[in-house]
C-alpha cells in the first residue's frame, strides 16, 4: 500500500490485528484510474490469506448488490451475488 492509500484507509476505516489474523474495514470511493491498484491489493490479500473463503466484498456505486471476493488456493475469485427470487422469503422461517 502506498502512503496515500494508507492515510485514506485510516480516515475511512479500521484496521484490526488479532493473534493470528487481521482485518480491514473501509468505506472508500475510488476513481476508475485507481481500480488497478485495488485489484492488485485484493490479489495480494488472497495470495497471503491463511484460510480459503470470503476475504471481502466490493460494490460499485451504481450497483445495488455486492460481489464477494473469495480466496481459492491463493487466487482471487469474484463471485457476483444476485437478488433473491420474489418467492424466496417464504423459505425463511
Amino acid at each position: 500500500m502506498t502512503a496515500r492509500t494508507t492515510a485514506a484507509a485510516r480516515r475511512t476505516g479500521r484496521l484490526f490485528q488479532g493473534a493470528d489474523h487481521w482485518s480491514l474495514t473501509a468505506r472508500q470511493e475510488i476513481h476508475a484510474e485507481l481500480l488497478a491498484e485495488l485489484v492488485a491489493l485484493a490479489d495480494m490479500l488472497a495470495f497471503n490469506a491463511k484460510i480459503e473463503g470470503v476475504i471481502g466484498q466490493v460494490r460499485f456505486y451504481e450497483d445495488d448488490i455486492s460481489e464477494l471476493l473469495v480466496n481459492r488456493s491463493g487466487t482471487l475469485v469474484k463471485m457476483p451475488l444476485r437478488a433473491a427470487e420474489p418467492n424466496a422469503s417464504r423459505h425463511v422461517p
